[in-house]
């Protein structure tokens, strides 16, 4: 055949494939095997999805925010502010009580800024900038890990609520299969109330 005759190829192309019946029938088992191979692929591939709740690298694998190192580090973080605050302001530019070295430091990580109270130096006012951004991220950190243990709560909740709905479904379908009651019993029932009323 001329390769360079595209008539002939796609007369070629387009005929027929013609199949013994032995090689169809091998054809469709091997189908099957496919379809049942997919299938239950699928089915293991569903289990796994709904039995991870986490996408995690490993069995023992904790996230951050789970751990409770999350919560001690921002809690250290939150006292060296403190701290911080009481050293600078009241022994290093300011001379101010500790009590309002921590007020001070309260109202900046909070972002309220009352005015009542200011840096009066230019170093303790450049000292300022970065303490209250410093505060503001430690704040930051423990908005996002209680709006994370308040989702997990939330799903974990919806889990046990669906859970004892579903169960309940079952319950009340195994109770009418053990009593017998069929769609035809029901409708007659519902059908009874209603004379009833």
């Amino acid at each position: 055949m001329n390769p360079y005759d595209v008539e002939a190829q796609k007369k070629e192309e387009s005929a027929p494939l013609s199949l013994t019946w032995e090689q169809t029938q091998k054809l469709k088992q091997h189908q099957r095997k496919y379809d049942e191979a997919k299938r239950s692929m699928m089915s293991v591939y569903k289990e796994e999805e709904n039995s991870q709740t986490d996408m995690s690298f490993s069995e023992e694998y904790v996230g951050y925010f789970e751990s409770n190192k999350g919560l001690l580090l921002g809690s250290l973080h939150l006292c060296f502010h403190g701290l911080l605050s009481v050293w600078a302001y009241s022994y290093y530019f300011e001379n101010w009580r500790i009590v309002d070295s921590i007020y001070f430091a309260v109202c900046t990580i909070t972002t309220i800024g009352y005015g009542d109270l200011s840096p009066t130096t230019n170093a303790s006012r450049l000292f300022t900038c970065v303490f209250a951004l410093y505060g503001v991220c430690i704040v930051g950190f423990f908005i996002n890990l209680a709006g994370q243990r308040l989702v997990e709560f939330h799903q974990q909740a919806l889990k046990v609520v669906q859970l004892r709905t579903q169960q309940k479904v079952i319950d009340m379908f195994e109770a009418r299969k053990r009593n017998g009651v069929s769609k035809i019993h029901l409708k007659e029932h519902e059908e009874d109330e209603l004379k009833r009323q």
